[in-house]
């Protein structure tokens, strides 16, 4: 078991940084508590392919992505992983996507929350695919508190997911339905989206 949580701070990937042709796998870590001026504050992917599994990503802090960050041309599985309580003062509280692509199978997205958008994810032109995940209790100032997708609809795929208790904390919030609002509309199969309906 490794703890990353010495208040570590950088402009970028102040936890764990990856990059070149790594391929790291990480398992059964807890990164908390650190600080990036700018993107991925626990994880920054700026090129190869991590697999994590059993990791929490916990109170961690950045203007996007204060869990982790992924960009251009980069990947990351997650597996059973838990993002809680991470703070982005503006987009991706848990995660930010930025044309990478990620998956996520059995994890859970719970109290994260950005500024303006995407209080757990913030996905730009990539791919996320989320498997029996739960995304819940998450918070975001202007609009989605739960995917914040900029892109097309099928960048986007989830399945046996839950999402419920996400809120934005503006007036936006009757006008802007999220991610939970339009999957209930067009994509009902398979997701739970508690609280009925």
């Amino acid at each position: 078991h490794v703890q990353i949580y010495v208040r570590a701070q950088a402009g970028h990937g102040a936890g764990i940084l990856v990059g070149g042709d790594a391929s790291p796998t990480i398992k059964n870590c807890r990164i908390r508590f650190c600080q990036a001026e700018i993107t991925g504050a626990g994880l920054l992917v700026l090129s190869g392919f991590p697999t994590l599994s059993n990791t929490v990503f916990e109170r961690n802090a950045a203007v996007f992505g204060a869990g982790a960050g992924m960009l251009i041309g980069s990947r990351a599985h997650f597996r059973s992983c838990t993002f809680v309580q991470n703070v982005a003062s503006l987009e991706g509280g848990a995660l930010f996507i930025s044309q990478a692509s990620v998956a996520g199978f059995f994890s859970s997205f719970t109290q994260n929350s950005a500024g303006n958008a995407g209080g757990a994810i913030t996905l730009v032109e990539g791919n996320l695919q989320l498997e029996s995940c739960l995304v819940t209790g998450n918070i975001a100032g202007a609009l989605s508190a739960d995917v914040y997708l900029l892109g097309k609809a099928d960048d986007f795929q989830s399945r046996n997911t839950t999402f419920a208790d996400n809120v934005v904390t503006t007036h936006e919030q009757d006008v802007d339905m999220g991610l939970e609002g339009a999957l209930r509309q067009q994509f009902s199969d398979g997701l739970d989206f508690g609280g009925g309906n």
